[in-house]
Formats: C-alpha cells, structure tokens, sequence
C-alpha cells in the first residue's frame, strides 16, 4: 500500500491509504482513526438520545478524510456540511481523497466567519420574533 497525502506548504493536511490498484483503502491512518474515535465518543456522549440529527459542520476540509469517515461511521448524522477556504482543496479532497460530495457532504469555498454569520442571522431573527 502507498499513501496519498495532501501537504499545504510544509503542513501534512490529510493522508490515505492508496491499494495497489490505485483504490483508496479502508484503513486509515492512526491519527485519523484517534480524531474518530474521540468524535464518535463525544457524539455518541452528547446525542446518544437523537434518532437523528441535523448537519454538522467542519471547518477546514483539507483532503476530507474526516467528512468521509464520520459519513460513513455515524448513521443517525443527517450530513456533513464543509466550509474551505480554498477552491484547490476541495478540488483535490474530491478527486484523490474520495470525498464523497452529494446530499450527505457538501462542501463549499468560502470563509467560515461569514458562513457562520450567515447562518446564525436567520436563526436570531426568527427567535427574536417569537
């Protein structure tokens, strides 16, 4: 097995398995599996009630690893939202990381304070009018 990383300057932003068919493999990387683990227990510790879920976001893409990985593992989450700054990451998670994009990813290229505001601005208004 090879590894596929993706380096924004000296960074490593993400890293995968890559078979020997050029398929990326099911295993991941330890650091990966660690930042799982601990998403999952606080989730699982936070919502153990829900059913399901609505969307959470990430903050960062860099190659998707954890969009694709919490996509798969965690049923009851409705979808994953990914807000990147840069055009290129998105454009490279998809293309050699697998990022899985449709109704439950989505990524899109912006800056996450304004994101944020913009989706914080109807949820104050609605509760300010009741």
């Amino acid at each position: 097995n090879g590894t596929r990383t993706l380096k924004l300057g000296d960074h490593v932003q993400s890293e995968v398995f890559v078979e020997p068919d050029g398929s990326l493999s099911l295993a991941q990387p330890l650091e990966l599996v660690q930042q799982i683990v601990l998403f999952t227990l606080a989730w699982h510790a936070r919502c153990q009630d829900v059913a399901t879920t609505s969307r959470s976001l990430l903050v960062g893409l860099g190659g998707g690893s954890i969009a694709r990985a919490l996509v798969g593992t965690l049923p009851a989450l409705s979808g994953i939202d990914c807000i990147e700054l840069e055009p290129e990451v998105i454009a490279a998670a998809t293309l050699y990381f697998g990022l899985p994009l449709g109704a439950r990813c989505t990524a899109r290229t912006g800056e996450a304070s304004e994101y944020l505001s913009a989706m914080v601005a109807p949820a104050a208004a609605s509760t300010s009018a009741a």
